[in-house]
């Protein structure tokens, strides 16, 4: 019979949210009542909350993360565009041919909200510049006059967050990320070596259960990536 091993999943080709997802999600099986192992997993908790802090990002007085500005400039751009289609569909003649104006530069710029960030706010920018060729008049007269005020706001927002930080303090902080990940990295193949020697040499069934639950977690997760590359980018509440 074959002897139970923790899978061997290279972790170190995971992005670091879903990494950090799934440490957590091992560090409960080891911390867990009657865990032979719950040391090992207080350790790894440690590093994984220090290699937490280093990959989120602290609101700073100025206000939030530049991914929070994000989900409400991807709001704002499909607010803009559904509300043009609402005004195309306007039984006022005049508000649809304000709407059709505006709709030909929405239709001729891709919606880049699942892009990149610089894909998307490069497209931004130039959609925002044609937008500003309009009348506010017209604007209004096609109902979108505060959506778009919304995005320019926005994009102007996530701009001036990008740009508090500097290249050199990205690289230190990317540095440090690194150095965490891989120092939670160690512990966890640390960890994998031992249960899977213990179940070489000397086995039993709080290990056993172990790798089985560990196993399991380690398979939801690349369950969860393989959905996750097939389903579209979902818009954030």
């Amino acid at each position: 019979m074959e002897t139970p091993q923790i899978d061997g999943m290279q972790l170190k080709y995971l992005a670091y949210e879903p990494l950090n997802h799934l440490i957590s999600r091992i560090v409960a099986v080891l911390l867990a009542e009657g865990s032979p192992e719950k040391a090992l997993g207080e350790a790894l908790e440690a590093d994984r909350n220090a290699f937490e802090a280093l990959i989120r990002p602290q609101k700073s007085d100025l206000g939030v993360t530049l991914s929070e500005i994000d989900r409400h400039v991807d709001h704002f751009w499909r607010g803009t565009r559904s509300q043009l289609k609402l005004s195309l569909e306007n039984p006022n003649e005049g508000v649809r041919a304000a709407a059709e104006k505006i709709w030909a530069v929405f239709e001729a710029t891709p919606d880049q909200t699942r892009a990149k960030y610089e894909v998307e706010y490069g497209a931004l920018s130039a959609l925002l510049l044609k937008l500003a060729a309009f009348d506010e008049e017209i604007l209004e007269k096609a109902y979108v006059n505060h959506w778009i005020q919304a995005l320019r706001d926005g994009f102007n927002a996530f701009k001036q967050k990008q740009d508090q930080k500097s290249e050199a303090k990205l690289e230190t902080e990317l540095g440090q990320a690194r150095k965490a990940r891989d120092q939670m990295l160690d512990r966890y193949n640390a960890i994998v070596a031992r249960i899977n020697a213990i179940m070489v040499l000397s086995p039993d069934e709080a290990h056993a259960a172990l790798v089985s639950q560990i196993n399991q977690r380690i398979e939801e997760h690349r369950q969860s990536e393989k959905a996750g590359r097939r389903a579209p980018k979902e818009t954030p509440a």
